[in-house]
C-alpha cells in the first residue's frame, strides 16, 4: 500500500510566495527592458535577447509552480504576469515603446498561460498516481 501523506492546508501560500518570486524576477528584467538607446540594431536585437528570455523564464516559472501546486493554476499566470498585464490593460509603457517587444511580451502572456495549464495537468495526474 502506499503511503498516506498529510496535505498542508498552507500550499496556496507556497505558491503565491513562488508566483511573488517571479514578479521580482520580472522587474528585475523589465529593468534590463529600459530602451534609451535610440533605434539602432544592437539595441533591437538586444531588447529582443532580453524579451525572450523574459517570456522563456515567467513560462517555465508558470509550468513549475502550477506542476507542484496544481490548484494555483488560477492565479499563478495572473501573478507572474501582473506588470504586462497591467501595462497592456492600462496602455502605459512602463519600460519600452518598441512594438517588437510588446509582440513578444504578449505572447509571453499566452505562452506562460499554456504553461501552467499543462504544469497543473501533469501535477493533478502525478498527485492521483501517488494516491
Amino acid at each position: 500500500m502506499g503511503k498516506k501523506t498529510k496535505k498542508l492546508r498552507l500550499d496556496w501560500l507556497k505558491a503565491l510566495g513562488w508566483s511573488l518570486l517571479a514578479i521580482i524576477i520580472s522587474m528585475v528584467f523589465l529593468a534590463l527592458l529600459h530602451d534609451d538607446t535610440g533605434n539602432n540594431p544592437k539595441s533591437t536585437l538586444y531588447l529582443f535577447g532580453v524579451s525572450f528570455a523574459f517570456v522563456i523564464i515567467l513560462t517555465i516559472a508558470c509550468f513549475a509552480i502550477c506542476k507542484a501546486y496544481p490548484k494555483s493554476v488560477w492565479y499563478t499566470p495572473f501573478l507572474c504576469n501582473a506588470l504586462i498585464v497591467s501595462s497592456i490593460l492600462f496602455g502605459i509603457p512602463i519600460w519600452t515603446g518598441s512594438l517588437m517587444v510588446w509582440i513578444i511580451l504578449g505572447i509571453g502572456v499566452v505562452l506562460s498561460v499554456t504553461g501552467a495549464i499543462i504544469g497543473a495537468r501533469m501535477g493533478r495526474r502525478r498527485i492521483m498516481q501517488e494516491k
